[in-house]
């Protein structure tokens, strides 16, 4: 298998781990897109965020992301990058950023690469993304 091919295949599992995604679901729609959902559910991803920002976690708000990404500090003392519900990677003190979800959309990756900028660090592609796996690290 070539390498585009490769690349066709992995994107292919990632949207189908989009759909499978662990995600709380409101009126049966992911709450990643919040035009998509009704304004009852567009009030709990309201309530939720303002509840994550101020919980003891310490919810940092990721700028330029209209809130719906925030980071906080684990205990292995990682910054870790929740977009809407899902923790999707964590940046570690040298650098190296670890991807914790499997998935791919267009906002997510704007959310990553705002969190990237935050804190100094080169922007990462859709392509270095899709190829890197599950608990991977990758320099930044």
């Amino acid at each position: 298998m070539n390498k585009r091919e490769i690349y066709k295949n992995r994107l292919e599992e990632h949207y189908t781990a989009f759909e499978a995604s662990p995600c709380p679901r409101y009126v049966g729609v992911f709450g990643y897109e919040s035009g998509y959902l009704d304004s009852d559910a567009q009030k709990a991803l309201r309530k939720d965020i303002k509840e994550r920002v101020n919980s003891d976690e310490c919810h940092t708000i990721v700028k330029g992301t209209n809130k719906k990404a925030t980071y906080y500090l684990n205990e292995d003392a990682e910054f870790v990058l929740r977009s809407y519900y899902t923790d999707v990677c964590s940046l570690d003190h040298e650098g190296n950023l670890t991807k914790l979800w499997y998935g791919y959309s267009v906002t997510t990756m704007n959310h990553i690469n705002a969190f990237l900028k935050e804190f100094g660090c080169r922007q990462i592609s859709k392509h270095e993304w899709v190829m890197l796996d599950e608990g991977e690290r990758t320099e930044v």
